[in-house]
């Protein structure tokens, strides 16, 4: 697949959100820029509230001329298929991959800002489920194992890794054809995907920390590594497209 000149295109970017993958700033800089509802859409009931809220109407009586602005598509009802809404016959697929270790972290102390009450860490961890970003991507992706996802990964667009994306970044928002003036706002650790869209007019809006979060601890990383087998695997393979797909498109 060749590299995609900035400006708009028939097919449009299609993204994968994974939480607690740092990557809320990027979608807020997209939004800035392209607009909700004009030429971003979010599929997903946070989106058809924020329509509902805005007197904009839904989706599915939006006229094909108006579906062909839409330049990019996330939200959790995103699938392999949802590129076919602009009346495109393929779409930019994008995601964003983190270390499982990292994301576990992320996620308990996004929990924790919301609840001061939270367990510690490991009493929390003890009832999560295995290879939740394995999980999540046989359901975006209706796929039934995990070779089947890594097949479906390596065709991408571009798969980013949370610690490389604010390299990335420029680079993604020029093939976008948005202003590549990007600047991720503190470390993708600290929060800023965890917002509460359903009481803001964004739904990507940044949120900063309130509580006491857990460190990354040996321990920590070496047991989440062991649990989550899956997900560690498929985040090596990520960085391993990331710099296939980075020397394809001349990003190096």
């Amino acid at each position: 697949m060749a590299p995609v000149s900035s400006g708009f295109m028939a097919a449009p970017y299609v993204f994968i959100d994974l939480p607690k993958t740092g990557n809320s700033p990027l979608l807020s800089h997209l939004a800035k820029h392209l607009v909700w509802n004009e030429g971003i859409v979010y599929l997903g009931p946070l989106g058809d509230r924020q329509r509902h809220r805005e007197g904009r109407p839904d989706l599915s009586v939006w006229s094909p001329t108006r579906r062909k602005q839409i330049r990019f598509i996330t939200g959790p009802n995103v699938g392999t298929s949802s590129h076919e809404l602009t009346g495109a016959d393929e779409g930019r697929y994008f995601t964003v991959l983190r270390d499982p270790a990292d994301q576990w972290v992320a996620e308990y102390n996004a929990s924790r800002d919301r609840d001061d009450g939270l367990p510690t860490f490991w009493d929390w961890y003890g009832d999560r489920r295995v290879n939740q970003t394995t999980r999540r991507l046989k359901v975006f992706l209706s796929a039934k194992t995990a070779d089947e996802i890594a097949e479906t990964l390596k065709g991408f667009w571009f798969v980013a890794t949370t610690e490389h994306l604010a390299e990335d970044a420029p680079f993604l928002l020029r093939e976008i054809g948005v202003p590549d003036d990007y600047a991720a706002r503190g470390d993708p650790e600290d929060g800023l995907d965890d917002a509460d869209a359903a009481l803001t007019s964004d739904i990507y809006p940044a949120t900063g920390r309130t509580g006491p979060h857990v460190e990354m601890t040996d321990e920590i990383r070496e047991r989440i590594y062991s649990d989550h087998i899956r997900d560690r695997q498929l985040y090596e393979l990520a960085l391993e497209w990331r710099a296939s797909k980075r020397t394809r498109y001349g990003w190096d």
